[in-house]
Formats: C-alpha cells, structure tokens, sequence
C-alpha cells in the first residue's frame, strides 16, 4: 500500500486555493516526465523488462572481467510472479490488504519463476574473499567509487567540510559514470547519467521536488484529507494516527519489540508474531477503507502535481535539456 507524507510547510500558501483535481497515486508526474529516462516511465512487458535487466547484468560481468574482476551475473529476477499453483491479488488492492497487510509481519510471496538466485547475492562470497585493499578496487570498478573512501554521494543532502553541495554531487557523478553498472545501464537503456548533468547554478530539482511534497502538506485541501482519513481511523477502532506512514510504521514498531526480547522464548514469540500479522492485517484494511473514502492520496497527488507544474514552468528550458540528455541513444 503506498504512503505518503512529510513535514508540512503550512505557512507556504495563502487560504482558500481551489478545488484539486485528484491524480492517481501511481501515474506519472510534470517532473518525472523530465527526471526519469522515458524507458522506466511507459508501461514495459514484464518479459523486455526482465531482458532488459539480465543484459544490464551480463555487461556488468564483461566489463568487471575486462577490469580483472570476477562478476557474476545476477539473472531472472523479473518478472515475479506467486509460486505454483497459487492465485495471488493484485499489489495496492484491497484484496492483498486483505491478504497480507503491508507485507511486515505477514509473508508475503517474493515471486520468481523457479530458475533465479530468490534474492541472494552470488558475488557475496567472492567480495568476502578479497582483501580490504582489493575490495575497495572491486566497489570502485562496480560502483564508481569505494563504499568506504569517503567519496561524496551523489544523493547526499549535506555538504562536505568545502560546503559546496552542488560540487560534491558532481564529483560522485562523474565516478558513477565510469563504473561498469552505470556503463551497462547507458549501454542497455541509452541516455546519460542523470546525476552527471549540469544544471544551472542553484537548481537541484530533485531536493526542490522534496520540498513541493512537503510543502503540500500545508495545503487546506490535504489537511482536510488527512484528517478525514483520521477520523475514519478512529471510528474503525484505530485511533492516535495523524499521518498516513503511522498505521505501518506501528506494525514494525511492535515487531521489532517482539524480536527485541526474543531470547530463547521462541514459541512465544512466534505466537505474538502470528498475532501480530492478524491485528496488522486488520489495521491494513481499515487503512485502505479510510484511504479510500477520504481521497487522501489523490488530493494529496494531485495537490504536489499541482506545485510540480508551476515548477515545469519557471524551469522548463533546462529540464526540457535534461529530459533530451537521458533519453538520447547511442
């Protein structure tokens, strides 16, 4: 079930804004037609998805190897699908709400067809072999840069001791688009790095776009939503949430209680997880009822969008640059 929320700005718009039209929670957004490479927005078979990414996968292990490096591809992981003989609902539907909860206490099908690694990590030992020296030549060749180098990340939030944020992301753009994974990914999906683009001086539209969210939290029509959404918590047993990531962020709280004094008790404890999946199940599906009678999410959606297209049109001409950079071939 997606969530959505934030710390809300709510000084940052005047009283009284219109009505919003509700956007579907999991559509596309102004700004991610122009951040995200056209390929991961448009609906893909499942079968050119899991081509995609086993190619992504092989080149990964050429390019390691042509680097002296043993790689081994991690293959067949799309598309998922239930074990054998199972009929699974849809994910965000009522029905797997029914069903699973959010998928925390419950267990949930991972999916795989039967032929793939189920999530492990066959290069795990290999990495475990090397010594320090060579395993920080093994991440930088994979990666970009050692995990452990003090490298600045391109997703950081906070300057390095320079204050210079803008340089820092750059720098870590720049190694990124060196390693054999990012490589492979331009090699399969075309395009440029999106966190090598240069944009103009003071913008960073993904730390801009995290603040429109945030900032539509102030928004008279999502408070109203939201406390809508409260209400029909309480009135359906579940009182004390203010924020819609409260009900699942309860479950893994109390899960992690029940892990913490686990002990060698361990039929009790199983016996308190069980109980816990039931009350987390339960509580899922008054989320979803709630949800789905206050129209939290697509108020809330389209609220954000709302703010994400008078940005588009304040920044469109150097957007419009880095939607044509990562969607270029070759």
């Amino acid at each position: 079930m997606s969530t959505a929320s934030g710390s809300a700005d709510r000084g940052d718009r005047g009283s009284g804004p219109g009505p919003v039209s509700p956007a579907p929670a999991g559509s596309v957004g102004p700004l991610d037609t122009y951040l995200m490479p056209r390929s991961l927005l448009e609906p893909a078979d499942p079968v050119v998805v899991r081509a995609r990414e086993d190619e992504v996968e092989r080149r990964v292990a050429t390019c390691m190897a042509e680097r002296g490096f043993t790689y081994v591809p991690i293959l067949g992981r799309s598309p998922q699908s239930p074990p054998s003989g199972t009929i699974e609902p849809e994910p965000d539907t009522r029905a797997w709400a029914q069903r699973w909860g959010y998928g925390i206490a419950t267990a949930p099908p991972t999916g795989g067809t039967g032929d793939e690694v189920g999530g492990s990590d066959p290069d795990a030992a290999v990495v475990q072999e090397l010594d320090v020296a060579t395993r920080r030549d093994y991440e930088r060749a994979l990666y970009g840069r050692a995990l452990d180098d003090g490298a600045p990340d391109p997703d950081v939030e906070m300057p390095s001791a320079d204050g210079d944020l803008a340089a820092d992301r750059a720098a870590a753009a720049a190694a990124l688009d060196v390693s054999c994974r990012t490589l492979a990914i331009r090699a399969v999906y075309g395009g440029t790095s999106p966190r090598a683009f240069r944009w103009p001086d003071g913008m960073d539209p993904w730390a801009d776009r995290a603040r429109l969210h945030d900032a539509a939290l102030g928004d008279p029509r999502v408070v109203r939503a939201l406390a809508d959404w409260s209400r029909r918590m309480t009135e359906s047993g579940h009182p004390g949430f203010a924020d819609l990531d409260g009900p699942a962020a309860s479950v893994v709280e109390r899960r992690d209680r029940i892990m913490a004094g686990a002990g060698d008790e361990t039929a009790s404890v199983a016996d308190e997880l069980a109980r816990l999946a039931r009350d987390e199940v339960a509580l899922a599906v008054a989320d979803w009822d709630a949800r789905a009678a206050s129209q939290v999410v697509a108020t809330m959606v389209g609220v954000r969008w709302e703010r994400e297209r008078e940005y588009v049109a304040e920044h469109r001409t150097a957007l419009t640059a880095h939607r044509d950079a990562i969607n270029a071939t070759g």
